[in-house]
């Protein structure tokens, strides 16, 4: 048997807060207090409760009997009956557990301050009167209200995606449109280059056409005149 001081997980401290100091043994061989079991929820509640790690315990109201369960592999296992512990002086403890005993004193967490905690939504006014059934119902409902939220986040969040993926689809069909644009600048660009280098090579040819006629004209006017001059040399003689 071990008592809840020994219980390093620190929901199942919150499990138990109220109640006094407890151990729990697989074969109780003699009970030194009774505990009021009708401080603890019945064991129907294990049904929608799902505990948080491996490890957590939590005590229930189990026909008329306090019996405690562990969280374990996803699902709740019973450990045995819940009774009264015999407080121990925290001298008897090892260094580890009297630190946790420490904190749960000072009501921090068992883990000490390194242990980041999960943000808590308001309570109602009420809370510490409610009865533990009416605590259940409410952390029922929070949670169904957490997984509405997540939910409602969920479809924010595709809808965002949706509207990322369309803003990227135009935005590709844009840069496509953009590219073609070049590509058509391009050609038609160096269309103009290769008319200009085809003008310029007609224009050389032509030239050199014409130096050749020139040549040509110039030869031909030569030997005319050299064909008259003799005529005329010989009708003299």
């Amino acid at each position: 048997r071990y008592g809840a001081e020994e219980v390093k997980d620190s929901s199942a401290t919150a499990e138990s807060s109220g109640a006094a100091s407890m151990e729990v043994e697989k074969k109780s061989e003699k009970k030194e207090a009774t505990l009021d079991v009708t401080q603890f929820p019945p064991k129907s509640s294990l049904d929608a409760k799902m505990g948080k790690t491996n490890g957590e315990t939590t005590v229930v109201n189990e026909d008329g009997k306090a019996m405690a369960y562990q969280w374990q592999d996803g699902s709740w296992n019973l450990v045995g009956e819940a009774v009264a512990a015999k407080p121990k002086r925290d001298a008897d403890l090892d260094d580890e557990m009297q630190q946790i005993v420490k904190n749960l004193k000072a009501g921090k967490s068992a883990a000490g301050p390194g242990t980041k905690k999960a943000k808590k939504s308001k309570k109602p006014a009420n809370f510490a009167s409610m009865t533990l059934e009416e605590k259940h119902a409410y952390a029922v409902k929070e949670r169904q209200k957490k997984e509405r939220e997540l939910q409602k986040q969920r479809e924010r969040n595709r809808r965002e995606v949706g509207r990322a993926q369309a803003h990227l689809s135009e935005q590709s069909e844009w840069q496509k449109l953009k590219a073609a644009a070049a590509l058509k600048r391009k050609q038609e660009k160096a269309a103009r280059i290769a008319k200009k280098k085809l003008l310029a090579r007609m224009k050389r040819e032509r030239a050199q056409k014409n130096k050749e006629i020139a040549e040509e004209n110039k030869r031909l006017l030569a030997e005319q005149a050299e064909r008259r001059r003799q005529m005329m040399s010989g009708g003299k003689k």
